[in-house]
């Protein structure tokens, strides 16, 4: 090998070197960055009334197009800081942040799974809601110049994501929720409907609608529009028209002198305000008497008075396993239209 050739020989040998040194280096100083952000984006949401406890990964790396790749991400998270919530585990496959070249980046999710943490521990880990979720898809601002604005504006729009499920960023979704009804398993379909500048989270309205012969009483069509439109709420709504519809026929079916349509509507009215506050479980008691229900005026009346009534139970203080005994000597509830 002639002189030249050994030349080149060792500047290409160095030069690989020095690329997997930085390559390595590199790495190492992401993982260092990213456990600070992670650390900093808890806290962040902790002020702002939103819970990301324990958060970690397992690696972190550098793609072929220089872009961060994640694998194994964990967090305990909780929800919006407007209503009384469970707590999730979360669990992420792997994510990847591209970078764009009009201050955003592309963040891309794969195999995202939140599992509501029972608030009952030592009868198991976990309830039956789950939310699945194979890809995310989602364009968020990005401005390596000043990451703590960055990061505020991705914990303001992640609380309205949580709290109303729209967002203002272009999102790409494809997952579902996953629950049990009436002891039956059940899946809803995710999906993004886009509304003016805003892209809201919704299920397909369909899988819903299939829902309906579960219960006693067929869910109306403003139910169905309802409960699609807040996806991430959908599967508590299903589970307390159940829990409200099985209490109120077992009781019945035990004392006959129990008001079984008047107890369904008041303690279904009482587990959505304590679940979502007052505003919203009028909105889906209202929604339950809207359209072809089979009833007359003075029964949906009568229905939307005892609503009322069991949301005035709640903001009373008075515990679920008091309310029976208080409508059964409650001269204000109506037993009859």
């Amino acid at each position: 090998m002639t002189r030249k050739k050994k030349i080149i020989c060792s500047l290409f040998v160095t030069l690989v070197v020095l690329a997997v040194i930085l390559y390595v280096a590199a790495n190492v100083a992401l993982d260092r960055v990213s456990r600070r952000l992670m650390t900093d984006v808890a806290a962040k949401a902790e002020k702002k009334g939103l819970g990301v406890a324990q958060p970690s990964f397992d690696s972190v790396r550098l793609s072929g197009t220089l872009s961060p790749a994640w694998s194994g991400l964990r967090a305990i998270v909780s929800g919006s800081p407007h209503e009384r919530g469970p707590e999730w585990d979360l669990q992420v496959e792997r994510a990847t942040l591209g970078w764009g070249f009009d201050s955003r980046a592309n963040l891309i999710v794969w195999g995202m799974t939140l599992s509501e943490i029972s608030e009952v521990p030592e009868d198991r880990k976990f309830t039956d809601r789950k939310i699945v979720i194979d890809r995310i898809n989602c364009q968020l601002p990005f401005n390596v110049f000043h990451p703590n604005a960055v990061i505020l504006e991705v914990l303001q729009e992640g609380e309205r994501i949580v709290s109303d499920g729209t967002t203002i960023w272009p999102l790409e979704i494809d997952g579902k929720i996953i629950c049990s009804v009436k002891n039956k398993p059940v899946e809803l379909r995710l999906n993004v409907v886009p509304k003016g500048d805003e892209n809201s989270l919704a299920l397909i309205e369909e899988d819903v609608v299939a829902l309906s012969p579960l219960f006693g009483e067929k869910l109306t069509q403003a139910e169905v529009k309802l409960i699609s439109s807040h996806p991430l709420r959908a599967s508590r709504l299903l589970q307390l028209k159940d829990e409200a519809e099985t209490k109120s026929s077992r009781s019945s079916e035990k004392d006959p002198s129990v008001p079984q349509d008047a107890y369904r509507h008041i303690l279904w009215s009482y587990l959505l305000k304590e679940a979502y506050g007052v505003e919203f479980a009028e909105q889906v008691g209202s929604a339950h008497e809207m359209g072809d229900t089979g009833n007359t005026e003075a029964e949906r009346e009568m229905d939307l008075h005892n609503n009322a009534i069991g949301r005035k139970y709640a903001e009373e203080g008075i515990r679920e396993n008091e309310v029976l005994q208080h409508l059964m000597s409650d001269p204000e509830v109506r037993r009859e239209p």
